[in-house]
């Protein structure tokens, strides 16, 4: 269907049986929600709310999944487990921005794919 360079479709396309309205409105839903949660994430994690930050990441999980952003697959699932245990939170800052910053691009992609569905 669509892959882009940071989305890609093919999932979302079998799971919607290729049915455009059911793609728009997932794809609409995620515009809306998407930005709110990398700004919750990126928040909590400059203040150090690892608890908040492993919650947002467990929630978004699915809906990355959703739309095809494989590139954070793994990253959202070490900040998940990360925020969760015990040991050196160094490095979740920084995930947590990779999220934000692919997020952004991911949503500029699929305003472009949303454009093309008709």
């Amino acid at each position: 269907m669509y892959k882009g360079r940071f989305i890609d479709m093919n999932y979302m396309t079998s799971l919607s049986d290729g049915d455009h309205q059911f793609m728009r409105e997932m794809i609409e839903t995620f515009l809306r929600d998407a930005p709110g949660i990398t700004e919750k994430m990126v928040m909590h994690a400059k203040n150090s709310e690892w608890k908040q930050v492993g919650e947002l990441a467990h929630k978004f999980k699915t809906s990355l999944m959703f739309m095809g952003i494989e590139s954070l697959h793994d990253t959202i699932r070490k900040i998940e487990n990360m925020a969760g245990d015990d040991n050196d939170k160094g490095t979740l800052p920084a995930l947590v921005k990779q999220v934000y910053d692919t997020c952004n691009n991911a949503i500029a992609e699929l305003k472009e794919f949303l454009a093309s569905l008709g």
